[in-house]
């Protein structure tokens, strides 16, 4: 569903789309509806994350690269997660990501940020 809501523009068509791509897939093929967490992380948190990789001799991919692309994903995520009552986890503040044995395994495991 990410992937398809990224490549429209358009809120109401977006929105349409989205209506019609999970009546069709849950209602009409009767798949189940998944249970999702989210791991929300900030763009601008993945993108320091992205370079310091970068920094140590690792080629960012064809969607690292394009930074405008990752905030569209991520709002696409973000508007998923609102639509279909998505568990998400915040794994970053203010640009920076948590480190991964502090906060975030906090968020993940319970007693953090939902």
């Amino acid at each position: 569903m990410v992937h398809q809501a990224v490549k429209i523009g358009d809120a109401a068509e977006r929105d349409a789309f989205l209506d019609w791509l999970y009546d069709f897939e849950f209602s009409k093929l009767g798949l189940p509806v998944p249970d999702v967490f989210f791991l929300d992380m900030e763009p601008c948190a993945a993108e320091r994350l992205i370079a310091a990789r970068a920094g140590e001799g690792e080629t960012p991919d064809i969607h690292e690269r394009d930074a405008d692309y990752l905030r569209r994903t991520h709002d696409a995520y973000v508007l998923l997660a609102a639509r279909c009552s998505w568990v998400a986890s915040h794994l970053s503040a203010d640009g920076v990501p948590f480190p991964i044995e502090g906060d975030s395994r906090a968020a993940v495991y319970g007693g953090g940020k939902f």
